[in-house]
This record gives structure tokens, C-alpha cells and sequence, in this order.
């Protein structure tokens, strides 16, 4: 599922695309904004979103096996809920 099919989904519910599109854009917009901020978004029945800094890393180029130094670098870590595989 895409951005689309959720609009399409969710216009089945409020009657008029342009009101669903609105609704999945601000959804989307509040998460990023929030994930942004530093802030963890949960989303029950689905999982976490958090941001966090990966550490600063030696890795090696593999053309030239030359160490390189990788910096910090700021990444978002998924955790799925529990409920989320579960079968029925």
C-alpha cells in the first residue's frame, strides 16, 4: 500500500478525495514534524517510530580497502508492535 491507495481507502470513508488527501497529508506532516523534533511517535496496533544518532563508524572502502571515518549520522528506528503479525 502507497500514499494513494491510503487516500483511496480513506475517501471510501469521508466521501470526497480531496478531504482524504488532506487528512493523509497532515497525518504524514505531524509524524515527520514530530520524528523532526526528536519526539517518538507511536502509532498503536502498528509499531514505534523514534529518531536516534548512529554512532560514528571506521569503515573501509571496498575499491581500495582505504579506511574512511563515517560520522554521526541521525536515522529512524522502526519497532512493529507486537499485534501487528499476529494471525487471527
Amino acid at each position: 500500500m502507497n500514499k494513494t491507495d491510503l487516500v483511496r481507502q480513506l475517501t471510501q470513508v469521508l466521501g470526497q478525495r480531496q478531504e482524504a488527501e488532506k487528512a493523509v497529508n497532515r497525518i504524514l506532516k505531524t509524524i515527520r514534524e514530530s520524528v523532526q523534533s526528536g519526539e517518538k511517535v507511536v502509532l498503536s496496533g502498528i509499531g514505534s517510530l523514534y529518531p536516534r544518532i548512529r554512532k560514528a563508524q571506521r569503515r573501509h572502502n571496498p575499491k581500495t580497502m582505504e579506511p574512511v571515518s563515517v560520522p554521526p549520522k541521525r536515522v529512524i528506528k522502526f519497532i512493529p508492535s507486537k499485534d501487528l503479525f499476529k494471525l487471527s
